[in-house]
């Protein structure tokens, strides 16, 4: 699961997102997270996990994932979570503006 997140304040939220220059959909988000469920991984030490800034890379004894990135990112500022329970990891990464000019 791939999902964009924008920071939004009150102001954007009362005034409107039209008026204070941000898009609503994905142009301007400022981060990507990456949710990945790893049915049967106990522990986050099973996990071998590499980001760049256009692939993610995830191997383990039972899984492999290798994806391009749908936009650029910050790989050096990114963060990764791993939930136990859910057997799910959270990688955040912050995208890299690129003028679309």
């Amino acid at each position: 699961e791939i999902m964009h997140r924008q920071n939004i304040t009150t102001a954007d939220a009362y005034l409107g997102i039209p008026y204070v220059h941000k898009d609503p959909g994905s142009v301007d988000c400022e981060e990507m997270t990456i949710k990945i469920q790893l049915p049967g991984t106990k522990n986050v030490s099973e996990l071998d996990l590499d980001v760049q800034a256009t692939y993610l890379r995830l191997s383990s004894e039972k899984y492999k994932l290798n994806t391009y990135l749908p936009a650029k990112v910050d790989e050096k500022r990114g963060s990764a979570k791993w939930d136990a329970r859910k057997e799910t990891l959270s990688v955040v990464l912050p995208l890299v503006k690129e003028d679309p000019w």
